[in-house]
Parts: C-alpha cells; sequence; structure tokens
C-alpha cells in the first residue's frame, strides 16, 4: 500500500512533492491498453507482459511479465525519459519472483550490473541505483530479464512501484569539459576548460586529474578565468605518438560538497584514418574479418576492431569490440591479418571475441583510443550508412573523420560474407584504398560457400613506398612443384623469405655468392607456401607458390 507523508507545512509539503515526483511515466502499472502498459515503448518479443491485479506491491495492480527465451538480448523492456547533464536520478523498482530460473536487471542509458535476488521467492524485493546523468536529452530505462539455472520454457516475475526521481544535489555541476586544442597533437601542450556552477553556493576549488596510464594521476589547479569557465593553470605537457591521456575534474563548494565528472580521454593515435583497411567480412559461422595494415610499425601497434554503432557523437556498447597487437618485431604494410572466433589470428595477437556478427546488416569499425573516445581508422557496413535515425545493431553512422570511398565502405545490398577480389595490386595507399572502398571490386555471397572465406594469402598487396623497381622481371617457377622453384633475374636481392599458409617462416635465405638461384622444396609438406624476396629490408616481390 503507498504511504503519504502528512506534513503540517504546506511549502515542506509542496517541496517534497516535486523532489519526488517520478519521471516515469505509468511506472506503478496503473494504466493498461489491453495487455499492453501504457507509454512502455519497447516491449522485446521475448517477454509477454500482462495486468495483475492479485500480486501487487502498491495500488491496485502491477506488471506480470513471463520470460519465454533465453535470448537476453530480446527481451529488453524500456521507456525514454528526459535527463540533465550533471543531474543525480534516484531509481527504485519492486520485484516479486515466483521461481529461482529468472533474473532481472536495471537499464539507465547502459546496463548497471546490479540484479534482482533471484532467490528470494514469494515476497517483494527492492533494487535501487543512483544514476548522474552525463548528457542532457531522452535516455532509456528498464529491465532485461535473464534466464538462470533451472529455467525451462518461461518464468514469471512481477514488477511494480517503478521509479525515477531527481535527487536533490547541492554539490558542484560540472559541463563543458573541452581540450585545448580540439585535437592535441604530439607536439602539443594541453589546455583543459570546464563549466563549473553551483546551484546554492560558490566554488571554493577546482582541480584536473590527468595521467598517461589511468593508473598515477597529477593534478593541475583550475582557475575561474571568465563567468562560470575554468581553466587549467597549467598545460598537460606533451605526450608521445600511441600516448592515450586520461583526465577528469574534481570541484569543490563552500559547502565542501564535491564533484568529480567522469573520466575523459585524448589519444594521440600512431595511425590515422585509412593506415589499416577491412578487405573481408564473415557473419555466417564461424565470424571473422581480414584487414591490411598500410603503414608499417616496427613495434606491436595496437589497433580496435568493434561492431558496436556509431551513433553520430557516440559508439554504442551493447556490442563485441577486441584489440589486436602487432608481433613485437612489428608488421610491413602490405600485410594481411586474418582474425577468426574459433581459429583465432595469423599475424599477432588478439584480446576479446568479436561474436553476434548479424547476418541482417552490421558494421565493422577499426579504431585506437577509447572506446568513449574513439579516433576511427577504417569503417565497413553491409547496410548504406544511415544519414538520419536512430542505430540498432543492424547499422551505424559514419564517424566524421572517415570518407566513404576514400577509407570507409557501405555496401548496397546486403550480403552475410564478402571479400575484396583484387590480387595483386600494388601502389600508393591512396590508389589501394580507393580500389579496396569500390564495392564493384568485391565478390559476395549470402551462404559462405559460393565466395568461400578467403585466407590471408589470397592476397598480394604492396604499398607504394616500399616498392622497389624489378625492371628486369623476376621470374619464380615452375608452379606447382615437387621438389625445386627456380628463381631468375634476381635483380640485386639479399634476401629470400619462405612462409607457410599462416605467415610462419619456413626458410630465411641469404642471397650471395652460394646462392645458385634454386631452392629445394622436397621435404615441405604439401601445400601453399609464400616467397618474398627483400632488398635492403625493403619487399621486391611477393609469389605464392604451391608444394605437391
Amino acid at each position: 500500500m503507498r504511504k503519504f507523508l502528512l506534513l503540517i507545512s504546506i511549502t515542506f509539503l509542496t517541496f517534497s512533492m516535486l523532489k519526488a515526483q517520478n519521471l516515469l511515466v505509468n511506472g506503478n502499472f496503473e494504466a493498461w491498453t489491453g495487455n499492453v502498459p501504457d507509454s512502455w515503448t519497447t516491449i522485446e518479443t521475448g517477454i509477454i507482459v500482462g495486468q495483475s491485479t492479485d500480486t501487487v506491491h502498491g495500488g491496485t495492480s502491477a506488471m506480470r511479465a513471463n520470460c519465454i527465451t533465453t535470448s537476453q538480448g530480446s527481451t529488453d523492456f524500456r521507456q525514454t525519459i528526459n535527463v540533465s547533464t550533471g543531474l543525480t536520478y534516484n531509481i527504485s523498482v519492486w520485484f516479486y519472483h515466483i521461481d529461482t530460473t529468472l533474473q532481472v536487471t536495471l537499464y539507465a542509458g547502459a546496463f548497471t550490473n546490479l540484479y534482482s535476488d533471484n532467490l528470494v521467492v514469494n515476497g517483494w524485493q527492492e533494487l535501487t541505483y543512483s544514476y548522474t546523468a552525463s548528457t542532457t536529452g531522452g535516455v532509456e530505462f528498464g529491465l532485461r530479464f535473464y534466464d538462470q539455472p533451472g529455467f525451462a520454457t518461461s518464468s514469471i516475475v512481477y514488477v511494480d512501484d517503478f521509479s525515477i526521481t531527481q535527487a536533490v544535489s547541492l554539490s558542484p555541476v560540472i559541463s563543458n569539459i573541452t581540450t585545448n586544442p580540439t585535437v592535441p597533437t604530439s607536439s602539443d601542450a594541453v589546455n583543459i576548460s570546464a563549466s563549473i556552477t553551483d546551484t546554492d553556493g560558490t566554488i571554493s576549488s577546482a582541480y584536473l586529474y590527468w595521467s598517461a596510464n589511468n593508473i598515477t594521476f597529477d593534478s593541475i589547479a583550475m582557475n575561474n578565468t571568465t563567468g562560470s569557465t575554468y581553466t587549467t593553470a597549467s598545460t598537460i605537457p606533451a605526450q608521445v605518438l600511441g600516448t592515450i591521456v586520461y583526465y577528469y575534474i574534481k570541484a569543490t563548494d563552500n559547502s565542501s560538497n564535491l564533484t568529480t565528472s567522469a573520466t575523459y580521454s585524448y589519444n594521440l593515435s600512431r595511425l590515422a584514418s585509412g593506415d589499416v583497411a577491412i578487405v573481408q567480412y564473415r557473419y555466417d559461422a564461424e565470424d571473422g574479418f581480414s584487414f591490411v595494415v598500410l603503414k608499417s610499425f616496427t613495434d606491436s601497434v595496437k589497433i580496435k576492431f568493434t561492431d558496436n554503432a556509431w551513433g553520430g557523437s557516440s559508439l554504442a556498447t551493447n556490442e563485441s569490440t577486441i584489440t589486436w597487437t602487432a608481433p613485437a618485431t612489428g608488421i610491413n604494410a602490405g600485410t594481411v591479418v586474418t582474425i577468426q572466433n574459433n581459429t583465432g589470428v595469423d599475424v599477432g595477437t588478439v584480446s576479446g571475441t568479436f561474436s553476434g556478427l548479424s547476418t541482417t546488416g552490421d558494421n565493422i569499425f577499426a579504431f585506437t583510443g577509447d572506446v568513449s573516445n574513439p579516433t576511427f581508422i577504417f569503417g565497413l557496413s553491409t547496410l548504406p550508412w544511415l544519414t538520419t535515425g536512430a542505430v540498432n545493431t543492424n547499422n551505424s553512422y559514419l564517424p566524421s573523420n572517415l570518407t566513404n570511398g576514400v577509407n570507409a565502405i557501405a555496401f548496397s545490398t546486403e550480403n552475410d560474407n564478402g571479400f575484396y577480389n583484387v590480387t595483386p595490386i600494388s601502389g600508393a595507399t591512396s590508389t589501394i584504398l580507393a580500389s579496396i572502398c569500390n564495392e564493384s571490386n568485391w565478390l559476395f555471397d549470402d551462404d559462405g560457400i559460393t565466395n568461400p572465406f578467403q585466407l590471408s594469402s589470397f592476397w598480394s598487396i604492396t604499398v607504394g613506398k616500399n616498392m622497389i623497381s624489378n625492371t628486369q622481371n623476376t621470374s619464380i617457377y615452375p608452379i606447382p612443384s615437387n621438389d625445386k622453384i627456380f628463381i631468375d633475374n634476381i635483380n640485386g636481392c639479399d634476401k629470400i623469405v619462405v612462409s607457410n599458409i599462416i605467415g610462419q617462416p619456413v626458410a630465411n635465405i641469404k642471397v650471395d655468392s652460394k646462392f645458385n638461384n634454386e631452392i629445394n622444396i622436397e621435404n615441405y609438406k604439401n601445400g601453399v607456401y609464400i616467397i618474398q624476396l627483400y632488398k635492403n629490408n625493403k619487399t621486391v616481390l611477393t609469389k605464392r607458390i604451391i608444394k605437391n
């Protein structure tokens, strides 16, 4: 039963009612149209909801939610409300479990990792959460239902008295945090500015905390320069390429109320847009993709890949993100890397799992930096890029630093699988990118059989700045062979490397006066091998051979 506090002071009564105003519409589940609770805009197919009048927490009715699936991504129940940056909101919701086979989690703009206690049955329990808005505008709030051990085909939980109320906060509000310059480079010392206000007092102090490793933070005092703007008294020093600088602000008012901002970052990326390009994707099991590195590195550079959508100002966080790390010795421009969920990666290492690529449309972005502040390098979408509307798990906007046809590609028709079908190719980076970003140069299928998944060795890509003239027309023959491979017109090369299909060297041959222009492959296992000719540590020629 709902309880109302009898107040003597009319002024205090009015203030309390305003403070406790539920921002959710029909959070008490009293209003229904048929079996649908009014004002709840997202009710996915994995749950069947209905009105309950016998099991209620307050008022005359509650919601009965019957989960009928183990596919948790189809059990969302949400409503959008407007919030304001820096304000805190108190969330409360009541659950009544009748068995232990179902849990419910709270969603507040993102999943909170707070769950109902499915071991508490036949009684009401409350789940509470404090949410601080990092944006102004509409934010989704709601629930998701998770099957637990013993779940068969369905499980019921009752939900009631779902409320979101704005908390009374006397703490400073920090907003409009900016860097100067806006996009720092490795030669820039950086100032940070922010708007810092206090509704019932004055700001006593403000400090910026920054770190180049997200572990140890240094502090810089911030001065009130004009109006509500505070700026760092000194700068964050210039950092080397590859550094991610993390920073946040703490502000204290004259009542000793402290506000700490979210942690932000800027990325001094070693890679620019177009330094890698995706040349293959597979959305039919097993999931995987291939990319070519178009810039050489002498150490273990890291690149992140995600199928999360770009919403126009931020990445979604409801799909996968992985990190690829190049070998410690580096990687040459033109190297193709293939990542598959079951078989792993053929060059370097990968952390994370790239699963759940959608066969009804998806995207893959290559980027550096944090998910919260990515620097995009390349983008691929199996559907046209969005230009209006909300993103979902099948589509995405194109980030502003990428250009379709230059360092991004979106296909006109969705296919589950596709690969870039030009090989060999050589030339300037821009020429290679233009070819990769041309849909007419791709082959597609929807069954994974017609045009099967290619190994990295399928492509021979030579980036222009690594090319050496080969005017003597080097020849490598016979192909296939069961004993020897001959090389004519070797053109001053000083080294030959033979690698197996996954890029592991099996022979490293010094070209000197003792070299007789032949390679004995008699003891090699049958299969495909890669021969690379080098001159002054630069690739002259790459050729596939077959041992039979």
